[in-house]
């Protein structure tokens, strides 16, 4: 992976854990794992529209 990519993955990654703790902090653990499935259900919205 290159340098840039690497970087594009630690800001995204980081991105995730801060909102993850700040919704985890203000509404629950509820809204802490809503928001770790989030990115994966929108991935999963995105595949379905491409390939159905």
């Amino acid at each position: 992976m290159t340098i840039l990519g690497e970087l594009v993955v630690e800001v995204a990654q980081g991105l995730w854990e801060y909102t993850f703790e700040a919704a985890y902090k203000r509404w629950g653990w509820m809204a802490g794992v809503l928001t770790l499935l989030g990115p994966i259900a929108f991935l999963a919205l995105l595949m379905w529209a491409i390939f159905a």
